[in-house]
């Protein structure tokens, strides 16, 4: 910091742009840089290198610092230097070098010098420096020298032997502990145990086995520990010596034999693990459910050789076995082919009273797994053995069959179900499941064999089974099978001859029709499944054929047509459809209804020219049309755009049906399909044949102004007028429209005809399409023509309006005027229309231009003012008035108020004096209207704009107009608004222009104590009092509340004294005021009070 300032920098003088750090030398820049951070090594040698004299010949600094401990032959006694080497050494408790220095010293001093510190201590720092060796070995010689070292570093010695797994310093170290002040834990107890145990000496185990008996600690884990060690080291004979002493001393050797076991199985020794479970048997307890334990655990390994012997001792050592055990063994016992051995455990398991009952799953596991090893003949010895027991034997079947089918041993499949049946039991479900099974795979010959094996044992098989044995002769070829199968049944029939129908072998289609014939054979739904799978393969000659067998036998054919034509419109085929109708006719049937179906498919399925083509069909054979298909025909008729077609249903319509009953359907169609000369062929066709189509051509002409088609709007509309029809309103515009559009005029004044709303029509359309000379050429014609129209201008202008067209507006309103129509009523709308739109200055221009033709515009200026005031349009509404004034017209009081409004709601002080001015040399006026004055104060008010109140207050004063009622209205206004100051500027103007204000000072006190503003009720009660004013009982009482409530004591003396001369005021006056000192509590105001009276 000193050389900081020598050189003028200071030590806290922060960085900046414009600061220049000069290079400093480097001995300054020494003292400025922070020292280096102390080490542990740094530490050490500060202390070592300490200033004390007495002491520092004593000093010992390992050899990696400075030199070599100091000698023997130092001046100092060996006890004093063994001292401060200890000492040196707890501060530094890792320097194994310094504890070698200091163990050495005390060896050659002969031990003298060695205490219970001095051990702990050296035994420690050699152990944390890893030297667990040596940290024994100083133990050894403390126990030599009979000096203890504290008990943590026996345990910690220990310790770390152990995890070293160095087991002979372990019993070193044990052997070194101190008898009778040391006391061993359990843990102690069992890492000796376990080290004697790996350095096999047996002796020294039950050594320390009897020095734990002796020391009574808890033994929970210490033999678990001590057997499993043995255990894992193979050393059997000492497991089992081991466990004989833990039976002998009375210690429980479950765990023992829990843990040995599963060590044992682990490590292999299966020959051991049996022997300990006879040992323990030997030792009072039950081994079963080690065997248990020790069967699941072979099977799972699939040791079933082992499995078996340990099964055999089990038996023989008389333990009870589950079901589970049972299944465990048959199934070991299977699967290694021992016969004997698995009837012998059943044999066993039947007799076995411990099981309430033969448990059938055994069997059904035996079963299964005697199947999939192969073993047919032990599979059948088991199905006898259930047979002899009488064990329910369906379950086991099963399994058994449906393992052979998944390992594919299909033949053995046929031997377990001529077991079954050999055995009495049921197989009707189990031949199903087979038949089912082989079909699935596609065996068929299984499959045919399966089913005469059932047919055989006399089972009935189900309308599926007897199927897929049909189908399986077919895929065969073996037709012989086939009517076996079938057996006169019809339903099996079906199923052959569809079969046969499918496979196309067309002649045993009929051997089969032959056979169902000759055996009277009954199903209904033979012949036309047989048809309709001929359909479906698109054999039609076969369909025709197997029809006419049909016919030719008496069979009926309605449901076999109706299926094959289904069928044959589903796929396409219409050619053959429409042969299947022709030749329902051959075969005495009635084909109208198909016909009828089919041409609604195809309608539907938009094939119009096959719908033609099948209506003519119909036709040609005589079938009966009703409106339905004549619809549909004409329909495909229009949509194919086949109009000889289309007139000659027309005309066969009329001779049958009735044209009336479906020309709306046609119109529909025609428009749809956008076939419009059609629409027109067929009103002349209506026309031609005597139909009334007034309501067609009325429905064409508001479809085709629909489509914007405008040609044929006029088209349809004069062939209207030639027919004769009356045309409506709607019509007529419709048409007026589509010329104007057009631009042909002739056609618009043709489709007028001198009527006044046609007229009207035409002329708003060309004011909307914005052809003005077009408008001026109707009006003309209108003129000419005298036409009349009430509304007629009136739209006009309404229009023009809408449109924005004010220049066209303008010149209509000239042309009325010029030819004398009334334009008021035109006036009016156009001004609603344009102040609607917000076109101002628009309506502005018509009100001038009404004035322009003569016309008083007052009334409109009036609803003008009005509106535009409504909507708070007050600039506008200044030019409006402006506008009215100059164009003279009279105002009335209404008119006056609402301009004075708005001018003061604008700020305009000029606007409102000229106003007033206005007003007050206004001869309509009889007299100056108070309630325009009353309005603008209150608008002042309200706005706040107090020189433009009081310039109000004073042009009444000097026209003589002033009234209290103005000067009411503003100090209200002025209460509502909160504008509590504006009160009293009003009640001063009141007094300087000579107005009796006492009413409004009343008002003022009573309205500010209502809202508790008690300055102001004092300040108005002193300006009363000012002027002469405030007499009255009640005001005065208000005043002294008000003071009172403000403690002011003086002002409450004033308002007293000012009324002493009227007794009967003063008494009830002072007994107020005493009420109210009272009743707020004002000690000081009582007595004042008390002393005055």
């Amino acid at each position: 910091m000193l050389a900081a300032r020598r050189v003028g920098i200071s030590a806290r003088a922060l960085p900046g742009p414009r600061q220049l750090a000069p290079k400093l030398p480097p001995y300054v820049q020494s003292l400025l840089r922070p020292p280096p951070r102390p080490t542990a090594a740094d530490a050490r040698l500060r202390l070592f290198l300490a200033p004390r004299p007495d002491l520092q010949p004593l000093y010992v600094v390992p050899s990696r610092f400075f030199s070599q401990p100091r000698g023997r032959n130092a001046r100092v006694d060996a006890n004093a230097r063994v001292r401060d080497n200890l000492r040196l050494l707890q501060r530094t408790p890792d320097d194994a070098d310094l504890a070698r220095a200091i163990f050495q010293d005390i060896r050659v001093e002969g031990g003298a010098t060695l205490t219970e510190f001095a051990a702990t201590t050296i035994a420690s720092a050699l152990l944390q420096a890893g030297k667990v060796g040596e940290s024994v070995k100083v133990l050894e010689y403390a126990r030599g020298k009979r000096v203890r070292a504290l008990p943590k570093v026996y345990r910690a010695v220990i310790s770390a032997a152990s995890e070293e797994r160095q087991h002979a310093a372990v019993l070193r170290v044990w052997d070194a502990l101190p008898s009778g002040h040391y006391k061993a834990s359990p843990w102690d107890f069992a890492t000796a145990l376990v080290a004697a145990v790996r350095l096999r000496q047996r002796e020294r185990v039950f050594e320390i086995l009897d020095e734990v008996k002796a020391s009574e600690v808890k033994v929970d884990k210490i033999y678990g520990r001590v057997v499993g060690a043995a255990c894992q080291t193979k050393q059997h004979e000492l497991v089992c010596e081991i466990l004989d002493y833990m039976h002998a001393n009375g210690v429980d050797c479950t765990s023992a034999y829990v843990r040995v076991h599963r060590l044992a199985f682990k490590s292999g020794e299966y020959d051991f693990v049996l022997q300990l479970l006879r040992l323990m048997k030997t030792h009072g307890i039950d081994p079963t459910e080690e065997y248990k334990h020790q069967i699941r655990s072979l099977h799972k390994a699939g040791l079933h050789d082992r499995l078996q012997s340990v099964f055999e001792s089990m038996r023989k050592e008389g333990c009870v076995c589950d079901e589970e055990m049972y299944g465990t063994a048959v199934d070991s016992a299977i699967r290694v082919k021992n016969r004997d051995l698995a009837m012998s455990i059943l044999d066993d398991m039947q007799r076995d009273a411990g099981l309430s009952k033969t448990p059938t799953a055994i069997f059904t596991r035996a079963v299964g797994v005697a199947v999939l090893t192969n073993q047919h003949q032990l599979a059948l010895d088991v199905f006898d053995f259930m047979a002899r027991t009488d064990i329910d034997a369906s379950t086991a079947y099963v399994t058994a069959t449906r393992t052979a089918f998944k390992s594919k041993q299909y033949d053995f499949v046929f031997d377990i179900l001529q077991k079954m049946t050999e055995n009495g039991v049921d197989a009707s479900e189990l031949y199903s499941h087979v038949v089912a099974s082989f079909n699935k795979l596609e065996y068929y010959d299984q499959v045919l064999r399966a089913f005469k094996g059932m047919r055989e044992c006399g089972y009935e098989g189900g309308k599926d089974i007897v199927t897929t044995a049909v189908h399986a002769a077919n895929k065969t070829d073996r037709q012989g099978d086939v009517m076996t199968i079938c057996n006169h049944d019809g339903r099996q029939y079906t199923s052959e001859l569809v079969a046969a129908v499918r496979s196309k072998q067309k002649k045993r289609v009929f051997e089969i029709l032959d056979e169902v014939k000759a055996n009277e054979v009954e199903d209904d739904n033979m012949y036309g499944r047989a048809v309709g799978a001929s359909c479906k393969t698109e054999q039609h000659e076969l369909v025709c054929e197997l029809l006419d067998y049909m016919h030719a036998n008496g069979v009926d054919l309605t449901g076999a047509y109706v299926c094959a034509q289904r069928i044959a419109l589903k796929s396409g085929k219409y050619d053959f459809a429409l042969e299947l109708l022709r030749l329902m006719k051959t075969h005495g049937m009635d084909p109208t209804e198909d016909y009828k179906n089919q041409i609604r498919s195809l309608h539907k399925a938009g094939l119009h020219d096959r719908v033609l083509s099948v209506f003519e069909s119909m036709r040609k054979e005589g079938c009966v049309c009703d409106k339905d298909m004549y619809m549909t025909a004409i329909d495909s008729a229009i949509r194919v755009n086949n109009s000889e077609l289309l007139m000659s249903i027309l005309d066969d319509m009329k001779r049958k049906v009735g044209l009336a009953k479906t020309r709306a359907a046609v119109f529909r169609t025609a428009f749809k399909s956008k076939q419009y000369d059609f629409v027109f062929a067929i009103l002349r066709k209506m026309t031609e044949n005597g139909v009334d189509a007034s309501g067609e051509y009325s429905h064409a002409v508001m479809t085709f102004n629909e489509l914007e088609c405008y040609d044929q709007v006029l088209c349809a509309f004069k062939g209207m007028r030639e027919c004769g029809y009356e045309e409506g309103e709607g019509i007529v515009t419709t048409a007026v429209e589509a010329a104007i559009k057009l631009e042909r005029h002739d056609d618009v004044m043709a489709i007028c005809n001198h009527n006044g709303r046609q007229y009207t029509s035409a002329l708003v359309t060309a004011v909307c399409l914005k052809q003005k000379k077009r408008v001026f050429e109707i009006l003309d014609e209108v003129k000419a023509n005298e036409v009349e129209d009430d509304n007629m201008y009136e739209r006009a202008v309404g229009a023009a309006c809408i449109t924005k067209q004010h220049k066209l507006l303008c010149e209509i309103l000239d042309y009325m005027h010029a030819n004398g129509v009334d334009t008021t009523d035109a006036y009016v709308s156009a001004r609603q229309i344009a102040f609607k739109s917000g076109e101002n200055d628009f309506v502005l221009e018509l009100l001038r231009l009404m004035q322009t033709h003569g016309m008083d515009p007052t009334e409109q200026y009036k609803h003008q003012l009005m509106s535009l005031h409504k909507a708070g349009l007050h600039d506008r509404l200044q030019s409006i008035f402006e506008a009215m004034q100059k164009a003279g017209c009279v105002c009335d009081e209404g008119m006056y108020g609402t301009a004075v409004d708005s001018a003061i709601r604008v700020k305009n002080r000029e606007l409102l004096m000229s106003i007033l001015d206005d007003m007050r040399r206004n001869a309509g006026l009889s007299k100056m209207p108070s309630a325009v004055f009353r309005r603008g104060v209150g608008a002042a008010v309200w706005t706040n704009q107090p020189q433009l109140l009081f310039d109000v207050f004073d042009f009444m004063d000097h026209t003589d107009t002033a009234t209290s009622a103005v000067y009411t209205s503003g100090i209200r206004s002025a209460f509502r608004s909160k504008q509590y100051d504006f009160v009293f500027d009003i009640l001063r103007k009141m007094t300087e222009n000579g107005v009796d204000a006492s009413e409004e000072y009343s008002h003022a006190v009573m309205s500010f104590s209502k809202l508790e503003c008690y300055d102001q009720v004092l300040r108005a009660f002193e300006a009363m009092r000012g002027l002469g004013y405030g007499q009255e009982k009640v005001l005065c009482m208000t005043a002294l509340r008000a003071a009172t409530k403000l403690d002011r004591h003086d002002d409450v003396i004033a308002i007293c004294n000012g009324l002493s001369g009227k007794s009967s005021v003063t008494t009830p006056l002072h007994s107020h005021a005493l009420e109210q000192a009272h009743s707020t509590n004002k000690q000081a105001a009582l007595e004042f009070w008390e002393r005055k009276i």
